[in-house]
């Protein structure tokens, strides 16, 4: 069986992808929602963009290290082993949360603070995490537009997501520079 009959987001982001297309922005499935994303693939691609100069790392992090299905804590271990080496490949990486801030939860799974101070002692200014879900939940097309516009030395910005609406992000910004790998995170 197809994986769009199982998942709308896969039939969602080959829609987006074919839309998109006109305007330059590359959107590729890393995902179907169902098994795990394939993080690899968004490291290539880092890889062979730095090859043409500077990239930025966007990354929602509510889709892509957690997935409904996936709460098992090896898989979760294994996905922040993927981001780390995410980071370790941008030039600059922003990770986002819209549900709540991190600092305020000590249960967000995977990504707590422990894991999160750690992650800014490792990488320092390299990263940048934005917690505030007032500047990203149903304004994520204008964070990422900021991101953009402040940026302009950034020849790629490649942002891993997991939904529609990071999807209705990228369409807003139709940025050229974007590249956008979606998990294809399953609706619930």
């Amino acid at each position: 069986m197809k994986s769009e009959f199982l998942n709308p987001a896969v039939f969602y982001a080959e829609h987006l992808k074919s839309s998109l297309a006109h305007s330059g922005v590359r959107v590729e499935l890393i995902g179907d929602g169902i098994s795990s994303p394939k993080l690899g693939r968004a490291i290539e691609i880092i890889k062979e963009e730095k090859l043409n100069g500077p990239v930025c790392s966007i990354v929602d992090i509510d889709g892509v290290l957690i997935s409904p299905i996936h709460f098992q804590k090896r898989i979760g271990y294994e996905r922040l082993k993927r981001l780390s080496e995410i980071i370790r490949e941008s030039d600059h990486t922003v990770l986002w949360t819209s549900r709540f801030s991190l600092k305020d939860s000590p249960n967000f799974p995977y990504f707590g603070p422990s894991i999160q101070s750690r992650f800014q002692k490792v990488f320092g200014e390299k990263l940048e995490i934005i917690t505030n879900k007032k500047s990203i939940g149903r304004k994520r097309g204008e964070a990422l537009q900021k991101i953009l516009d402040e940026n302009p030395q950034i020849s790629k910005f490649v942002y891993i997501g997991s939904s529609p609406w990071d999807g209705e992000a990228v369409r807003e910004c139709s940025d050229s520079r974007l590249i956008f790998l979606t998990t294809c995170h399953l609706f619930l």
